[in-house]
């Protein structure tokens, strides 16, 4: 067994398994919080933030964000959800992306964003992370959390189409919005070594833990569209 799989347990270990809404035992999150976390009806747009109908951007936010749809499902001031997260990335506890991407699932049916999501999307991606922070963390939290989203959706997920190429400075530590795009500029590439990979025609979810600006989901989706797929949405947990 690999050392960050073995820390991946010995830490997952320490964090205590109750309900971080409610302390109910046995479980992280439990559905009557659901109810009670700082949900979103309607996500915010990341460019102009204006409220978007069934996550629809404006034509003119399209080409700002290269993306289709974009959809979140909290606010990252919730403090349940932000210390969900913060623990998955942080304490590399990653049995916690079970219950945000089963948070996401009760959001999209809730909201009645479930049958545009599953009669449309083909791949769901997860936002890549560089090589040198996967070997230290032992996992990509966002593939996680698109693993679990997908077998829920029935909607196949791929970890191995899109990867993060260069290593950059954690986009929580720039400035403003220009810094992150640059930050995060050319960072990203599709590769082709998975069986029927082809992403032509393809429509395909991004996923990722929070949304500020959007400059992240906007490279991946760059990189996505030089691949000729057709539409990229993106579905994070919660929008900052």
């Amino acid at each position: 067994m690999q050392i960050s799989k073995i820390k991946n347990l010995i830490l997952e270990s320490l964090i205590p398994s109750y309900c971080y809404g409610c302390g109910r035992a046995e479980t992280y999150l439990c559905e009557d919080c659901f109810e009670v976390i700082d949900s979103l009806p309607h996500s915010v747009c990341p460019h102009c933030k204006a409220g978007l109908g069934m996550g629809k951007l404006r034509k003119d936010c399209r080409r700002q964000l290269n993306l289709n749809r974009v959809f979140s499902c909290a606010d990252y001031r919730d403090t349940r959800i932000k210390k969900l997260i913060n623990d998955l990335k942080y304490n590399y506890s990653f049995a916690l992306s079970e219950p945000l991407a089963h948070f996401a699932y009760w959001w999209l049916a809730r909201n009645e964003y479930l049958d545009v999501v599953q009669q449309n999307i083909d791949v769901i991606i997860p936002v890549p992370v560089h090589k040198s922070k996967l070997k230290k963390r032992g996992f990509n939290h966002a593939q996680k959390i698109a693993q679990h989203l997908g077998e829920a959706l029935d909607i196949r997920a791929e970890s191995n189409l899109l990867i993060k190429t260069t290593k950059t400075k954690p986009q929580v530590e720039t400035e403003n919005k220009q810094e992150r795009q640059e930050n995060i500029k050319g960072t990203f590439e599709v590769i082709y070594d998975t069986v029927d990979n082809s992403l032509a025609g393809k429509n395909i979810l991004l996923i990722d833990d929070v949304v500020t600006t959007g400059s992240t989901l906007s490279e991946c989706s760059k990189v996505l569209r030089q691949s000729s797929v057709k539409e990229v949405w993106a579905l994070t947990m919660a929008q900052d």
